[in-house]
Formats: structure tokens, C-alpha cells, sequence
């Protein structure tokens, strides 16, 4: 994950593979766990969209196994919910060959994928390294995006500031122009007057404050 450190983009990476398997059916929840687990997984399990809500909070998984038909919550239910708890986390759902409408709703709500019962192996593992792929790739890509707001409003108030610094520069530089003018002078007194009254104006025009206008026209008079 990005993060903005004394000026710099710091890249966070991470080879830890966990994922929360969710299911109301426990025979289904073991086998997937020692699936997974021969795989290389972390597995956490839950059977209910509640205690899955209390999972993610507790162990933030990378990726969520989901059944769409439970008891209680439905997958459907549970898919905006957790997003809510970790925006980063990647969903897949699981889900029987008639629930194509369910698993279609799910991933308008921010799954990122369905796999149909009964699972094959190697389509799990598959589904899985790809979601973990692309969870990773949001991830960087959101750090970056901060980094990137972080540095153009630096960025910005760093010259909103030189700015308002050329603009007393310049202020100063016509006080001392009129007030040498006058001191050399007294023809340019009145010369003088006409010149500052001239500054004022096109400081006024180009976006100067009214403060630095207000001193121009009072070393003019």
C-alpha cells in the first residue's frame, strides 16, 4: 500500500495470503479451509454475515469467500456492509448455478467476482490469485492517487505563498520609486501622486488585495 513519507511515494508490500470463508453450512466452511490451507491460505471462517462483519474488523483478510444463500444476512447483504468495514477488501462469491441474478447483483455492490458450486479446485485457486491481484493493484493505485492530492495541494499553497511574496516585492518597489521621486523634487510631487494612483489601479486589476492598494493610493496623496 502507498503511503506519502517526507516527500516520497513508499510502496508496502506483502506476501501474506489470507482470506475469511463465509458460510452458514459448516461442512462446507472445513472443507474449504483445509483446501485453502494445503494451498498456502490463512484461513479465517464465519457461518453467519454477522460474525463475518466481526471477522473482517478483527482480522482484516485480504479476500472473502461468500455464499449468497444464508440464513439471516445474505450474501447480498453482507457484500455493502463489509466494504463498509474495509473498502479494500476483495469479494468473491459462491454461489449455485441459479443464483447468476444474485451474484450479478453482488458485484454491482463491489464483489469482485462469483464462483459456481460445486468448485474445482484449480478454478478456486485461480478465482482466488486474481482477486488478490487485483485487490493489491487498488490498493497501490489509491495510495498513489493520495500521495499525488497530497502533493498538489503542497504544491499549490507553496505558490499561493511566493506569490503573495512578489506581490509585497512589488509594493515595496513603487513606495521607494514615489518616495524618492518626491525627495528629489517637488515638481514630482504631484507627478508622483499621479503615478501611484496609476499602480493602484492596475494593482487593483491584477488581483492585488485591497491592503496593498489602500498603501499605494496613500503614498500617492
Amino acid at each position: 500500500m502507498g503511503r506519502h513519507q517526507s516527500g516520497a511515494l513508499v510502496t508496502e508490500t506483502t506476501d501474506s495470503r489470507h482470506v475469511l470463508v463465509v458460510d452458514d453450512e459448516e461442512p462446507v466452511r472445513k472443507a474449504l479451509s483445509r483446501l485453502l490451507q494445503k494451498k498456502g491460505w490463512e484461513v479465517e471462517l464465519a457461518g453467519s454475515g454477522a460474525e463475518a462483519l466481526e471477522r473482517i474488523a478483527e482480522f482484516r483478510p485480504q479476500l472473502m469467500l461468500l455464499d449468497i444463500r444464508m440464513h439471516g444476512m445474505t450474501g447480498i447483504d453482507v457484500v455493502p456492509e463489509a466494504l463498509g468495514v474495509d473498502p479494500d477488501l476483495g469479494i468473491l462469491m459462491l454461489t449455485a448455478v441459479s443464483d447468476a441474478t444474485s451474484a450479478a447483483i453482488c458485484m454491482q455492490k463491489g464483489a469482485f467476482d462469483y464462483l459456481t458450486k460445486p468448485i474445482e479446485v484449480n478454478d478456486l485457486e485461480s478465482a482466488l490469485q486474481r482477486a488478490l491481484k487485483r485487490r493489491d493493484n487498488s490498493v497501490q493505485s489509491k495510495g498513489i492517487s493520495r500521495w499525488l492530492k497530497e502533493e498538489v495541494t503542497k504544491r499549490t499553497e507553496e505558490l499561493q505563498q511566493e506569490q503573495g511574496k512578489l506581490r509585497m516585492v512589488a509594493v515595496a518597489t513603487l513606495e521607494a520609486l514615489i518616495n524618492a521621486l518626491e525627495a528629489k523634487n517637488a515638481y514630482f510631487v504631484g507627478h508622483s501622486a499621479r503615478i501611484g494612483a496609476f499602480s493602484a489601479m492596475v494593482a487593483s486589476g491584477t488581483g492585488m488585495s485591497e491592503d496593498a492598494v489602500s498603501r499605494l493610493l496613500k503614498h500617492s496623496s
